[in-house]
C-alpha cells in the first residue's frame, strides 16, 4: 500500500524522490521479514514509469534497477511487469529520450523468453514510443531512420500475428506517428498513409 502511495504521488509530481521513497520501503519491507512479491515491484516500477515522465531515462534506468532486484529476491515478473517498463520507455519518450527500435523491442522478446504473451497494452506502449520518437526527429532528424510510419506498420504486423486486436489506442498513436512523419520530412505520403489508418480502423470496427 505505502509503495502503491508513492506510484500515485509520483503520478503527480513525477518525483525521482517517489521512486527513492518506495526503495526504501522496499528495503524496510525486508528488512522487518517481509518478502516482497510481483505485485510489490509492479508498483514501484509503475513509479520509475511516471517519474520518467519528467526524468527520461533516469526512470527507464531505475526501472531496470528494479527488475535486477526482482531477480535477486527470485520473483518472476508478469505481464504487468514488463507492461510497466515499456510504458517507462513511452513516458522517456514523450520527455525526448530516444531509444533504439532494438532496445525497445527487446522487451517484448524478453516477455517471451519468458513464457509471458504481450498484450495490447505491451503493443500500444511500443507504438507510443514509435510516435513519440518521431515527434523528436522534428529536431534531431536522425531519429526518422529508425522510427516513423515503417515501424508503426511493423508493431501493426506483429500485433495481428500474434493474435492481439488493435484498438483505438493503437490506432491514433499510429496516426500520430503520420503526422509526425510528415512535420519531420515533409513526407506528402503521410497524408495518404493517414488515410490508411482511418481506413484499417473502419475495417477493423473501430
Amino acid at each position: 500500500a505505502l509503495i502503491a502511495a508513492c506510484s500515485r504521488a509520483a503520478g503527480v509530481k513525477g518525483s525521482r524522490g517517489r521512486v527513492e521513497e518506495g526503495l526504501l520501503v522496499l528495503q524496510r519491507m525486508q528488512e522487518a521479514g517481509i518478502e516482497p512479491d510481483v505485485v510489490s515491484f509492479n508498483s514501484l516500477i509503475d513509479v520509475c514509469a511516471k517519474a520518467a515522465r519528467v526524468w527520461g531515462s533516469v526512470g527507464v534506468s531505475q526501472a531496470c534497477r528494479v527488475m535486477g532486484m526482482m531477480a535477486e529476491c527470485k520473483v518472476e515478473p508478469d505481464t504487468m511487469t514488463f507492461n510497466c517498463l515499456l510504458n517507462a520507455h513511452a513516458q522517456a519518450a514523450g520527455a525526448g529520450q530516444v531509444y533504439s527500435w532494438d532496445e525497445v523491442f527487446g522487451v517484448l522478446e524478453l516477455m517471451k523468453e519468458k513464457g509471458l504473451e504481450p498484450d495490447v497494452y505491451s503493443y500500444n506502449c511500443v507504438m507510443n514510443v514509435c510516435a513519440k520518437t518521431t515527434r523528436t526527429a522534428t529536431t534531431r532528424r536522425p531519429v526518422h531512420l529508425e522510427w516513423g510510419w515503417d515501424r508503426g506498420l511493423e508493431v501493426l504486423a506483429h500485433m495481428k500475428d500474434n493474435g492481439v486486436q488493435p484498438d483505438v489506442v493503437t490506432y491514433t498513436a499510429l496516426l500520430d506517428t503520420c503526422l509526425n512523419s510528415l512535420r519531420a520530412a515533409g513526407d506528402d505520403e503521410s497524408v495518404r498513409h493517414g488515410r490508411s489508418v482511418l481506413d484499417m480502423m473502419r475495417e477493423d470496427g473501430i
